[in-house]
């Protein structure tokens, strides 16, 4: 049986975010349980968390100032979420990518919600 690396048990898990907002919704934290005692396993694992927002948010930061930063909002929120866990926060660095890297390029309301998100890489 092929064992996943670190690397791909983490890149694995991405937590979704509603549309302007950073919130932790019940759904994410129930995903983040197995993350979390993954890493409490794992104490030398050093994680990434690289927020993203949609295309209509990014349109929105323009006039929404408040939403200019929405990925690092976001990716900020879980970071606070894992050190509120027991989690070091020097274990965690952010980066904001905007509506840079978005997974999908359409506006229909499902793609757009792949686009909310934070993911996860070993640093």
């Amino acid at each position: 049986m092929y064992e996943l690396t670190d690397e791909e048990k983490i890149s694995e898990s991405t937590i979704y975010f509603a549309q302007e907002s950073a919130r932790i919704n019940s759904v994410a934290k129930r995903d983040l349980k197995n993350l979390i005692a993954y890493l409490k396993e794992n104490p030398s694992i050093k994680l990434k968390l690289t927020g993203h927002m949609d295309l209509s948010e990014f349109d929105e930061s323009k006039v929404k100032v408040r939403l200019s930063d929405i990925g690092a909002q976001r990716a900020a929120s879980l970071k606070n979420y894992f050190v509120s866990k027991g989690l070091e926060e020097s274990r965690f660095t952010s980066k904001d990518k905007a509506a840079s890297v978005p997974l999908s390029k359409h506006k229909t309301p499902m793609q757009l919600a792949k686009n909310r998100r934070v993911e996860f890489s070993v640093q």
